[in-house]
């Protein structure tokens, strides 16, 4: 089994204090955030932290992964908040470079009504503005979106023209089954499975998935609407992680789990045991 399975873990108290977190679930990778998601406030890692950081993740079977603020927006119109985002996330890109991350998970953007090509625009422009000012190692990690609202990257084809558009170099691609069923990919039907997994090669291409987010989904296909739900509870159910990691399985990134949390630890470590069984079964 090469897939790295692991969960998002919380940073509070410090990043530092995820990797002990991650190791009482018993993650083989693990996935944060590198400053409050819902703030505008900068991380703040010290050079000790990021040795403690690295001399201990290391210890897992693959690095982890970072997930950039969910208030940034590469597609907006809005200039000042177009700055702050392109701000936000070279600050973001330099955390994960100190703490030795090599991806940052990132939703592409919403253009507001504005339109999707102009949105792509965006985005593409907004991404070379990033890579001008940052020369680290970290890339960043386009994340396939459900499509609510006017969000981008609900399609294929809109990451397949960011990674041809903009700079491929400095880009890979993170899939949330949650999110690819509620923009319509039927990934519970075996058949219709065959098909997206051909057109997902065809399009962006398997070698540039980097990260796996695996979430069941308490929304209908199609629905165009993101709620995560405890894997095989939900309406993607077990046979759409049987199919996924059929594909996947001997891929060495990490497949993290964002299912809802409870008082404690038994839910992540339950939808582990799942997709681990699942993994070996394929």
């Amino acid at each position: 089994m090469t897939l790295c399975f692991g969960s998002h873990v919380s940073i509070a108290g410090g990043v530092c204090n995820a990797i002990e977190h991650a190791e009482r679930i018993g993650c083989d990778s693990f996935q944060i955030f590198v400053k409050p998601n819902r703030q505008w406030k900068l991380p703040n890692i010290t050079d000790d932290d990021a040795d403690f950081f690295y001399k201990k993740a290391s210890g897992f079977s693959i690095y982890p992964v970072a997930h950039s603020s969910y208030l940034l927006n590469l597609a907006s119109s809005n200039e000042a908040t177009l700055c702050k985002s392109v701000d936000t996330l070279v600050a973001e890109l330099e955390a994960c470079d100190s703490l030795r991350i090599k991806n940052l998970v990132l939703h592409p953007g919403s253009h507001g009504g504005d339109g999707e090509d102009v949105g792509l625009q965006r985005i593409v422009d907004s991404l070379a503005v990033v890579f001008n000012r940052f020369s680290g190692k970290c890339n960043v990690c386009l994340e396939l979106t459900a499509g609510t609202g006017f969000n981008l990257g609900y399609k294929f084809e809109h990451i397949s023209w960011i990674l041809k558009n903009g700079p491929a170099e400095n880009l890979s691609v993170c899939l949330d089954t949650a999110h690819v069923f509620g923009a319509g990919y039927d990934i519970s039907n075996e058949e219709r499975y065959k098909e997206i997994e051909s057109s997902f090669e065809d399009l962006i291409g398997w070698d540039n998935l980097k990260c796996l987010h695996l979430n069941d989904s308490k929304c209908k296909l199609g629905s165009r609407k993101d709620r995560h739900e405890h894997i095989g509870k939900g309406l993607i159910g077990l046979s759409g992680f049987e199919n996924i990691l059929s594909t996947c399985k001997n891929f060495k990134i990490p497949a993290i789990i964002e299912t809802p949390k409870g008082k404690s630890d038994d839910s992540d470590k339950l939808n582990l045991k799942i997709l681990r069984e699942i993994s070996c079964k394929v």
